[in-house]
C-alpha cells in the first residue's frame, strides 16, 4: 500500500491503513539482512515522520489519540537521531572536501581525524545496534497493537483542518527563519516543510499532474534545508572546545561552510516563495476542488469500451 489515501473510501480509515503500512515496513526493516545499521536508522526514522504526518492529517477526528500516538512515535524515533547524528558531521564534511579540492588537504586529514574520533566516542556512549533495534521494533509493535483501540471522535472528511493547519505553521515558520535567522528557526521550518509535504503526498491520488510536482518541490525544498541544518551543526561542532581544532584550520573551513549556507538559505527563499505564497484558504479550496471532481469522476458508470472504424478519406 503507498504512502496515499483512497478517496473513495473513509478518510480517517484509510490514514489509519497507512500508518499501520508505515509500522509493518518498519518492522520488516529492523528484520533485513540487506540494510546496514545506518540505512535502518534511516529507515525507521522516516516511518515514525510517516506515521506522524499521517496522525496530523486526521489529528481532528480523534484529538485524544493523535497527542498520545505522536508523542509515542516522536519518542520512538530520538534515539535513532542520536546515532544519525553521529555520522552527519562526517557526511556533511567529506561533501565540502570534495567541493573544495584545492584545500590544504593536510589540514583537511587533521579536522577528519577529530571528527572520526569524535563519531567513534557518541556511538560508543549509544546502545548497542542489537538493542535500539530490538527497543525501536518493540515500541513498533506496541503502537500497533493499540490502533484497534483508537476512538474517532468526529465526523470523516477532516483532513482539510489538517492540511490547513500544517501550511499556516510552514508559512509561519518561513517568515520567522528570514526574519530572525538562526539554527533553531531554519530547522523548524525544515520540520514544517516536510510534514506539509505529506500531507500532500497522501491527498496525491486526488490531482497527481499537479500534486505530484509540488511534493517534489517540497522534498527539494527539505533537502534543501536539511544541508542547511547539516552545516550548522558541523560548524558548531567545529568550533566547540570538545573538538580543539586550532584558529587557523577553523579560518580556513567555517568561511567556506558559511558561503555554503548562505546560498543554500537563497536557494530555499526561492522555494519557499514558489510553495507558500498563497493564503490558506485558497489553497484549501482548490485542493477541495480536486476532491470533488476525483469524486464525481470515481462516480461515474463504466461505459463501454468506444469502438473507432477507418474511412477513406480523400486528399486533394
Amino acid at each position: 500500500m503507498p504512502y496515499q489515501l483512497d478517496f473513495t473510501q473513509s478518510v480517517s480509515s484509510e490514514a489509519v491503513q497507512v500508518i499501520q503500512q508505515q509500522i509493518i515496513k518498519g518492522i520488516e526493516e529492523i528484520d533485513s539482512s540487506q540494510l546496514s545499521v545506518k540505512e535502518k536508522v534511516h529507515q525507521c526514522r522516516k516511518r515514525c515522520k510517516k506515521v506522524r504526518g499521517a496522525l496530523r492529517l486526521v489529528r481532528h477526528s480523534f484529538p485524544a489519540v493523535y497527542q498520545r500516538e505522536n508523542a509515542w512515535y516522536r519518542d520512538t524515533a530520538r534515539p535513532l537521531g542520536s546515532y544519525r547524528d553521529a555520522d552527519v558531521n562526517m557526511d556533511v564534511f567529506q561533501r565540502l572536501t570534495e567541493l573544495h579540492p584545492d584545500l590544504d588537504q593536510q589540514s583537511l586529514g587533521v579536522i577528519k581525524r577529530k571528527l572520526t574520533l569524535r563519531r567513534k566516542e557518541m556511538v560508543e556512549k549509544q546502545l548497542s545496534p542489537a538493542k535500539l533495534f530490538n527497543q525501536t521494533r518493540e515500541r513498533f509493535r506496541e503502537g500497533a497493537e493499540r490502533i484497534e483501540d483508537w476512538e474517532f471522535s468526529s465526523s470523516d472528511g477532516d483532513w482539510e483542518k489538517g492540511v490547513e493547519k500544517t501550511y499556516v505553521r510552514a508559512q509561519d515558520a518561513m517568515k520567522k527563519a528570514f526574519g530572525s535567522p538562526s539554527v533553531e528557526n531554519f530547522h523548524d521550518w525544515r520540520k514544517r516543510v516536510k510534514y506539509h509535504r505529506y500531507h500532500t503526498k497522501l491527498l496525491n491520488e486526488l490531482q497527481p499532474s499537479i500534486l505530484k510536482g509540488r511534493e517534489n518541490a517540497l522534498g527539494k525544498l527539505a533537502d534543501t534545508l536539511g544541508v542547511e541544518h547539516d552545516l550548522s551543526v558541523l560548524c558548531e561542532t567545529l568550533s566547540s572546545e570538545e573538538l580543539s581544532v586550532d584558529t587557523g584550520r577553523l579560518k580556513l573551513v567555517l568561511p567556506l561552510i558559511n558561503r555554503w549556507q548562505t546560498k543554500l538559505r537563497m536557494e530555499s527563499a526561492r522555494l519557499g516563495e514558489c510553495l507558500f505564497w498563497e493564503k490558506s484558504d485558497w489553497l484549501l479550496n482548490r485542493w477541495k476542488q480536486y476532491e470533488k471532481a476525483y469524486l464525481r469522476e470515481e462516480a461515474r458508470p463504466d461505459s463501454p469500451p468506444v469502438q473507432f472504424t477507418l474511412s477513406k478519406v480523400k486528399i486533394a
